[in-house]
Order: C-alpha cells, then sequence, then structure tokens
C-alpha cells in the first residue's frame, strides 16, 4: 500500500513533508497550496466585446467561453483580471538542530525556492516552530530560509522566546489562602518564572535581521489573502494583564515575594495558636488523620472534594520488626 504524503480538495493541497534525526525520529512539515482564485469579473471589458448581460455574463464568470450571434469567440480569461497568485505557506517543525541536515536537503521543499516557484504560485509565510533558537544560528539552516526570496515573513515560534506567566489564579488565591491559616499543611513552592524573551529575543533578531520576521504569540492573526486586508494583527494578541485582575494580583504580589510576614486574612483566626490546634512535635509516633476538603459532593471554586490522609509514623525498619511478634 503506498503512503499518502498529500491532502487536496476544491480549496487547497497540503503536502506532508517528513524529517528525520541521527536517532530517526520524525517530525512533519506542512507545505498548503491554496487553490488559485480568479480574478475579477470586467462587465465593462464584456460588453465592449458584444456580451449580453443575461445571457453571457454567468458563464464567462464561471470560466466558460461563450459564442455570439455572428460566431465570435469570447475566451472568459478575456473579460477577467489577471489572476492572483495562490498565497502558500509552510508550517516548519524542526525540534531541534538534530533535524537540520534532513530538512535543509528535503528535495520537496526545492519546487517552492524563489528561483524554482510556479508563477500561479507565491510564498508568503513560512511558519518555524523549534524549542530552540539555537537553530537560527545554524549557517545552513539560515541558507535554507534564504532561498525562499526576500519577500516570506518568517513567523518564529520559539519555546526558548516564550514568557514563564502565571494563568491558574483561582487556583494560587486559593492556596495562599489556606497557607495563610496554616503554613505547615500547605506550603507554597517558591516560583522562579523566567522570561526567556526578553534574554534571548536580542540574540535572535541579530541573527534574523536580514529576514522579514515575526514572532509568533497566543490570538496574533496573519491574513495572506485578500491582498487589500493582508497583513499581521494583534489586537487579539493574550496579554498577561488580560488574565488578571487587581485583587488577583495583589496576591500573586505577595505570593512572589519570599521574604512576606506570613500574616492570618482572617480576622476570626488572627488569635489562634495554630501549633496548639496542630501540634509539630507533641503525639510524633502516634497516627494521624488528617480531614482534607470541605464537602463530599461537587467541588467549588473555594471548595475542594473531600478526602481523608492517614499517617501511621514509623520506618520500613519497625515495620519488619512489627510482623516477627
Amino acid at each position: 500500500m503506498s503512503r499518502i504524503d498529500y491532502f487536496e480538495d476544491n480549496e487547497v493541497r497540503v503536502e506532508i513533508i517528513s524529517n528525520s534525526n541521527n536517532k530517526n525520529e520524525q517530525t512533519l512539515s506542512y507545505i498548503w497550496v491554496p487553490t488559485q482564485k480568479r480574478g475579477k469579473f470586467l462587465p465593462q471589458e464584456a460588453k465592449k466585446l458584444g456580451c449580453h448581460p443575461k445571457l453571457h455574463f454567468k458563464s464567462l464568470v464561471n470560466g466558460e467561453e461563450v459564442i455570439l450571434p455572428d460566431g465570435t469567440v469570447i475566451q472568459s480569461d478575456q473579460v477577467m483580471e489577471k489572476p492572483v497568485p495562490s498565497e502558500s505557506f509552510i508550517i516548519n517543525f524542526i525540534p531541534d538542530e538534530s533535524y537540520i541536515d534532513s530538512v535543509v536537503s528535503n528535495p520537496k521543499f526545492i519546487p517552492y525556492f524563489l528561483e524554482n516557484i510556479h508563477k500561479n504560485t507565491q510564498l508568503s509565510l513560512l511558519y518555524h516552530s523549534t524549542q530552540s533558537w539555537e537553530i537560527f544560528k545554524n549557517e545552513k539552516y539560515l541558507e535554507f530560509m534564504r532561498k525562499f526570496g526576500p519577500n516570506v515573513n518568517h513567523v518564529i515560534d520559539c519555546k526558548d522566546l516564550n514568557t514563564e506567566r502565571i494563568t491558574r489564579f483561582k487556583a494560587m488565591i486559593l492556596s495562599r489562602q489556606y497557607q495563610n491559616v496554616c503554613p505547615r499543611l500547605y506550603p507554597l513552592a517558591s516560583l522562579n518564572l523566567i522570561d526567556h524573551r526578553k534574554n534571548n529575543l536580542a540574540k535572535i533578531e541579530e541573527n534574523l535581521k536580514e529576514f522579514k520576521t515575526t514572532f509568533a504569540e497566543s490570538g496574533i492573526n496573519i491574513e495572506l489573502y485578500p491582498p487589500k486586508s493582508s497583513g499581521t494583527f494583534t489586537h487579539e494578541v493574550i496579554k498577561q494583564s488580560h488574565l488578571e485582575n487587581e485583587e488577583e494580583q495583589k496576591v500573586i504580589d505577595k505570593i512572589l515575594d519570599k521574604n512576606e510576614e506570613k500574616k492570618s486574612s482572617s480576622e476570626i483566626l488572627k488569635n489562634f495558636d495554630i501549633e496548639n490546634i496542630i501540634p509539630e512535635k507533641k503525639f510524633k509516633n502516634e497516627p494521624e488523620i488528617l480531614f482534607c476538603g470541605t464537602i463530599s459532593m461537587k467541588p467549588t471554586s473555594s471548595r475542594c472534594a473531600s478526602g481523608i490522609y492517614v499517617n501511621i509514623p514509623g520506618d520500613k525498619a519497625d515495620w519488619e520488626e512489627s510482623k516477627n511478634f
């Protein structure tokens, strides 16, 4: 059975390209070639050639030829604007440098190099999805990018350009509230958010200064057709400010502040001695039972499902010894 390496319908043809590294691990790339759009119908030109709106226009718009009463044959191309080149694009998944040799030597890319591309096709965009920005320092890959021509927009989707963000505010706020009540039972993990974009963006921009580049973000829109409305639009890009409100940000700021003094958020609990309620060292060798959660039905945003945690102190040696009795 032959392997299918493309998909095609009336709207688009998608070529599937397989690349591999020296461990024979594979990744796929895709070349999208939309069906070429026909030019705009020119009714005034059709009338000049003797065509009748009710008798001939519909056939001409559908790409069919018409025959006038005097026997003259009118081709649809005679009354249409020049067809617009198909706005094609490539999505290239290249996890790391180990795939570069396979990608740059793959013959399926050759027909889309600037010197070879068909006149009815125009490569508008090359989307690079990678985990490491190191591939943009590799001269082989940079030369591969140059072969597509200077007008191609290179969209860079790189893990090393992502900025780590806090998104689950409600869960973090709930943990913070629990931690305020009883720090020993609800310790908070320290957060070390890394701004990869700030650290690496300047380096990548230096390597890619000869190319037209766009750096991928969640919500970015890139329109290729029609030409009048084509472009890159960022009005729907998801910003950190969209994920937080003022109250939530106050909580996050407190969590990120490692030197903040631990204080109870409840006036009712402010005078409670938590260590007397749940002693740290007293009854050290006795079994412990901890009732977790506040309800036994569906969890809510401020309450979790019930559970019972039982801790029986002792190590493996004590357990092995107890079995001898």
